[in-house]
């Protein structure tokens, strides 16, 4: 994380802020940078705990709550940038044991509203394949509660623009059950507009993005491969440690685990 913020705070030249590109994205980062191969020792550390699937679980809960604390960071582009990290992170993490990605749709199912519906964290989670998405998504149109919670229903059609149109992380199959949902609250809003009624903030153009989602069904539009997560290269997710460098990458693995337990 201190590394994250000297990118955003330590060199104040263009050339630092550049390295990042527009929006700021740790993607752009050069593979040498001090970032990425800390990242990159993640699967290395995790292969030297006695109990890896333990360790990588400690691991991955405490970088979950991590995330969602960064994500109120300031200034934005910090938040954004920490957040980053900490999915990247957990990628690594599911690349040492793929059971990450049921232990965090878990812990999002059994959040408070704020955290399950955090419109920085959980929606990367998903795009980089950390979530199952039928789960997630069915668990969405749930706290929608028909349109009652103002809150979820518009989370669910953020998730839906987000992950299904524009990222295309999950395919109109997976969502089918939050899309059914958000149809129905569309029904609802089109005859409410139609009496003369204004639409409830934030779902003016439900139903447009509803008729995106039908469109992109009919042509068969397909989930890209996920950004970072259970998709990442395999050379990148499992690098080779050179033998000189494996009793320092012990001790790293000893500094690290009490602080991820």
């Amino acid at each position: 994380e201190g590394l994250v913020g000297q990118l955003c705070t330590g060199n104040p030249s263009a050339a630092a802020s550049g390295a990042l590109g527009n929006p700021p994205s740790l993607a752009a980062l050069p593979a040498e940078h001090e970032v990425v191969q800390t990242l990159r020792t993640l699967p290395v550390l995790l292969a030297h705990a006695q109990h890896r699937e333990e360790s990588a679980g400690a691991m991955a809960n405490r970088l979950f709550k991590r995330a969602h604390e960064a994500s109120g960071a300031s200034p934005p582009v910090l938040a954004r940038l920490l957040v980053q990290l900490h999915v990247a992170a957990l990628a690594r993490v599911h690349s040492a044991w793929p059971g990450v990605t049921a232990l965090l749709t878990e812990l999002v199912r059994y959040s408070d509203e704020e955290r399950a519906l955090n419109r920085d964290v959980t929606p990367a989670l998903l795009a980089a394949g950390l979530l199952r998405a039928p789960d997630l998504c069915a668990l969405v149109a749930k706290v929608m509660d028909g349109g009652r919670s103002a809150q979820a229903t518009a989370f669910g059609a953020h998730l839906v623009r987000q992950c299904v149109l524009t990222d295309r992380s999950v395919s109109a199959p997976e969502a089918a059950e939050l899309v059914s949902a958000l149809s129905k609250v569309a029904q609802r809003v089109a005859q409410q507009v139609g009496s003369g009624g204004a639409a409830p903030p934030g779902l003016e153009g439900l139903p447009q993005l509803l008729d995106e989602v039908r469109a992109l069904s009919a042509v068969g539009g397909a989930p890209s491969a996920p950004t970072g997560g259970a998709g990442a290269d395999e050379e990148a997710a499992r690098p080779r440690v050179p033998p000189e460098v494996r009793e320092q990458v012990v001790q790293m693995w000893s500094e690290w685990l009490p602080a991820y337990s």
